[in-house]
């Protein structure tokens, strides 16, 4: 009688550097994440979508490019997240470029940027930003600026969590109610 070997393939996942963006410098605001990859992506032919990884400082850990090709194409939680969950990051900024040149956002960038929003939330890394690049003139158009996004608040999301674990320990053990006594 013979016997088979039943196995399960091992995966691994790693994050690979290419090339090194280097900037010890935080990111402050819409123009430092646009001298980072601004010029890179500006010039290109078709939409990149890139990802900064920061750390808790604000500081580029690395870049990752998300996204290439079509115009208004969908871009999963899951792409745009999984370099930032792999570089520990504690917030990313989103950047993209239209190669017509108009910075304005299309509804499709709207409803990315927002579901972005919801799912960085939802894993504890955040959308600090979403800029989009001109092509060729580099013009920029910043969400944040544009207050498309708020500033998230390391604060008010620790209060958050501390009203869902309040709220969740009272669903688990009941508040005992006070009973009222009739006077006799």
């Amino acid at each position: 009688m013979e016997t088979k070997e039943i196995g399960l393939e091992i995966v691994q996942i790693r994050l690979i550097q290419d090339r090194i963006v280097y900037n010890e410098k935080p990111i402050h605001s819409p123009q430092d994440a646009v001298e980072i990859l601004g010029n890179e992506i500006k010039d290109y032919d078709r939409e990149v979508l890139c990802v900064l990884n920061l750390d808790a400082h604000g500081v580029v850990q690395n870049a990752n490019i998300v996204s290439m090709g079509t115009v208004n194409q969908t871009v999963s939680p899951r792409e745009i997240f999984k370099s930032a969950i792999l570089s520990n990051a504690h917030s990313i900024i989103l950047i993209h470029n239209h190669p017509s040149g108009s910075v304005k956002p299309s509804r499709q960038d709207l409803l990315m940027t927002r579901r972005m929003k919801e799912a960085g939330e939802l894993i504890g890394i955040f959308v600090k930003d979403h800029i989009i690049i001109g092509g060729r003139t580099g013009e920029s158009y910043s969400f944040r600026e544009h207050e498309l996004i708020k500033p998230f608040s390391d604060t008010k999301i620790a209060a958050e969590e501390k009203n869902v674990k309040e709220e969740t320990a009272e669903y688990i053990i009941p508040k005992k109610k006070k009973s009222k006594q009739r006077g006799r």
